[in-house]
């Protein structure tokens, strides 16, 4: 019956000068090992087809190929769900113009990312508006999303407009969704309204994160003094949390913004200067 059943299966095309008949078996010319194999079932004996060297070699890279698309794929899709911005993909180190010189204290971090997730330590990064701020901590989530780890980026404002738009039972739910990523960026903590109901909310994810013990990456344009001698208690007590596990980083400097609007100004006055001569 297994007998019968084998030669039912159908058995893969082989051209004549791929070929080379040795020992009654078929040899592949190229690696000079056999594609068919002697089995015996039940005392009968049956020549069945196998794969040869070069043939299991291509099989092998063809899987190889496979699951490295399917973890690009992964990496792309986790990276749309970290931050849904066309700029983002491109906040990387690789892409980093030079000009912030604490970038580089980033990227220290991004390659100690494991150690640092370990322990629940974070960045407070802080300075001006424009520095590059943002732009650091989204090349350290990009980093971490390369090595397959999920991130998210956001901020108090997108936070506050989810928990407002979910039912009240899901409130809680979602507060502890923010647990699970291995790094979590808020960015531009202080830009938004500054409420009791808001407070909460900032305390609220702080706290969430404490008990996950994962890192956060806070930026801000809140200068040290502010930071040191906050405006009033709620300040005072959520900076003190922040301080707790987060190391400060400061970055200087002028607003790479303008630097750049000013570039485009002199490109796009020299282009019309030329032309109209």
């Amino acid at each position: 019956m297994f007998a019968e059943v084998l030669d039912q299966i159908p058995q893969p095309e082989t051209k004549p000068d791929e070929c080379y008949l040795k020992d009654g078996l078929l040899y592949c010319r190229k690696c000079n090992t056999p594609k068919q194999t002697k089995i015996s079932i039940f005392g009968t004996e049956k020549i069945v087809y196998c794969m040869c060297e070069c043939e299991t070699h291509a099989e092998k890279n063809m899987q190889l190929a496979v699951r490295s698309s399917m973890r690009e794929e992964e990496i792309e899709r986790a990276r749309r769900m970290a931050l849904d911005s066309p700029e983002f993909p491109t906040h990387t180190f690789a892409n980093d113009s030079g000009i912030q010189p604490m970038i580089k204290h980033c990227q220290s971090y991004a390659r100690e990312f494991e150690t640092k997730a370990k322990n629940g330590s974070g960045l407070l990064i802080y300075g001006n508006c424009g520095t590059g701020k943002s732009y650091g901590a989204e090349c350290i989530a990009n980093y971490v999303i390369d090595r397959g780890k999920a991130a998210l980026v956001t901020n108090f404002s997108k936070i506050s407009e989810v928990v407002s738009a979910v039912p009240f039972e899901e409130k809680a739910a979602y507060f502890s969704s923010l647990r699970k990523y291995p790094l979590l960026v808020i960015d531009d903590l202080g830009v938004e309204r500054e409420t009791e109901y808001m407070m909460e909310i900032i305390n609220r994810v702080i706290d969430e994160r404490e008990r996950s013990g994962k890192p956060m990456i806070i930026t801000t344009n809140f200068s040290w003094e502010e930071i040191c001698n906050p405006r009033n208690d709620d300040w005072a007590r959520i900076f003190s949390r922040i301080l707790k596990r987060n190391y400060p980083l400061r970055f200087e400097g002028d607003d790479l913004r303008k630097v750049e609007h000013m570039k485009m100004r002199k490109t796009e006055r020299e282009f019309y200067n030329t032309s109209i001569s």
